[in-house]
């Protein structure tokens, strides 16, 4: 900034300003109407939030890279991974037939896909296990598991007000997608209307 535009701005500034920016702008992001796939990638790592361990679920759209799903929590259990799925399902117009979750080989998936299919809502859950494609499962979304995988490494360092940053960051990140769907529907409708 400085460089450019003669401002000096500290990186406190930007992290103040994107924490007071999320918060407003959080509603609009989880609630947008997005046109979603019906293929979706999970993972949960941990980070220390407050020195204390904490563990970070993410669900997003495969095929359009939306972020739908950032919770913490402080156990990677099975609630957690229901709470996770959850925000995805929300945001669905309707369950597609072929709807499928690619995670990770944790348990606590498939027994959130056994919840769900005690409540009647249905979907597949594709499990990529271990670094090499010895299956065909494997292979096929070997790619969405090394996306998320490389999202999560941008958190694994300590943080000393990690839930701050990840909100602004995730909602930064959400907040891309949402301009770029108003954008694709702006573009669309200036189609339309000529």
């Amino acid at each position: 900034m400085k460089d450019i535009h003669g401002l000096d701005i500290s990186h406190q500034t930007v992290l103040n300003y994107a924490s007071a920016a999320s918060i407003v702008l959080r509603p609009f992001i989880d609630n947008f109407n997005y046109d979603l796939s019906n293929s979706f990638c999970g993972d949960e790592t941990y980070v220390k939030v407050n020195g204390r361990w904490r563990y970070l679920f993410f669900f997003f759209d495969a095929a359009k890279k939306i972020i739908l799903s950032y919770r913490i929590s402080p156990n990677r259990d099975t609630l957690s991974a229901v709470k996770a799925l959850n925000d995805v399902l929300v945001k669905l117009k309707n369950i597609l037939d072929d709807l499928t979750f690619v995670v990770d080989g944790n348990p606590i998936y498939l027994l959130a896909q056994h919840y769900f299919a005690k409540h009647d809502v249905f979907f597949d859950v594709q499990q990529i296990i271990g670094l090499t494609n010895e299956e065909p499962v494997s292979k096929e979304h070997r790619p969405l598991k090394q996306i998320i995988e490389r999202l999560n490494r941008t958190f694994k360092r300590s943080y000393p007000s990690l839930r701050i940053y990840l909100i602004c960051l995730l909602v930064g990140l959400s907040l891309l997608s949402f301009l770029k769907n108003i954008y694709i529907h702006v573009k669309l409708l200036k189609l339309i209307s000529v």
